[in-house]
């Protein structure tokens, strides 16, 4: 077996861990462990050295993996997306790697070379976090069925685990984008919701199923409860370029306005559809894109 299909991670966004081959390296090459390590000061130059010494190899895919994270962690993307390539070409089922370039080939729009990317990690490695971000990928592309599907998979691969929620949330996302299966959307958001009640992106996402369903005192409710949230519950994802779900504030400010509207509350929906679209210019765009507009 590569060494490279023993890396650790956490969650979906793959970490350093502990590599089979390397590890009878490191004994004798003290680079090796300092690189596969992927923390501190010294990992950059370790890398650099094994890369020298070790050309064409399991070792040097290890390698570039392990910077290709470094460069990503500091946000220089297109160095790190370079090194998860070589990693790529010299073991094409690196499936962590293949995963990583996808996420920055998300990140860029390119949405049909990501969702290649994650295909090739699945067939590698079928794990909840590579379904699950294949669906961000979907879902981004407009592709919400196939979206909602591998959100499915994504939530019986984690059933038992911590981030189980994300995957109803995710679904429910996916589900509401299209208009259809409301019942099934606002039962994913409601077991979401009740395993983290404050939570802004599930209220948020739950005011998109309410409004679809026109329950708009429902929906405005949700969205004023998002928007009340304190900033740190408005969490960040698994990297730096892939926010859990991408729900921001201005998609709880425009789902509040646009149910206030309905109600026949002008004065207080116009406000914030106009605070909104200044939070995020593409706002009003976005949900025009799936119907959901005054």
């Amino acid at each position: 077996m590569s060494s490279h299909r023993l890396w650790k991670s956490w969650w979906v966004q793959a970490l350093a861990g502990t590599l089979l081959c390397a590890a009878a390296q490191a004994a004798t090459n003290p680079d090796v462990d300092t690189c596969i390590k992927a923390d501190g000061d010294a990992a950059l130059p370790a890398c650099d050295s094994v890369i020298a010494s070790h050309p064409s190899s399991d070792i040097a895919a290890d390698a570039y993996y392990a910077r290709g994270l470094m460069e990503d962690r500091k946000g220089q993307v297109d160095a790190a997306f370079d090194d998860y390539s070589k990693a790529i070409e010299y073991a094409p089922n690196f499936d962590y790697a293949l995963h990583n370039r996808a996420m920055i080939y998300d990140m860029r729009g390119n949405y049909a070379a990501a969702i290649a990317d994650f295909t090739e990690a699945i067939k590698a490695n079928p794990i909840g976090g590579h379904f699950y971000n294949r669906a961000r990928a979907y879902f981004h592309a407009g592709q919400y069925r196939n979206a909602a599907n591998d959100d499915t998979v994504a939530e019986a691969l984690w059933f038992y685990t911590p981030v189980h929620a994300y995957t109803l949330a995710a679904r429910c996302q996916a589900l509401a984008a299209r208009g259809v299966d409301l019942g099934d959307a606002r039962e994913d958001c409601e077991n979401a919701v009740s395993s983290k009640p404050a939570n802004p992106m599930y209220l948020t996402i739950r005011a998109l199923v309410r409004y679809r369903q026109q329950d708009f005192s429902g929906a405005a409710a949700d969205a004023a409860a998002a928007v009340a949230a304190p900033d740190a519950n408005w969490v960040q994802g698994w990297s730096a370029h892939a926010p859990i779900l991408e729900v921001q504030l201005a998609d709880a400010l425009y789902l509040k306005g646009l149910s206030e509207v309905r109600l026949g509350k002008v004065k207080d929906g116009q406000p914030d559809i106009a605070a909104a679209i200044r939070q995020r210019a593409s706002v009003q765009s976005d949900y025009a894109k799936i119907g959901v507009a005054l």
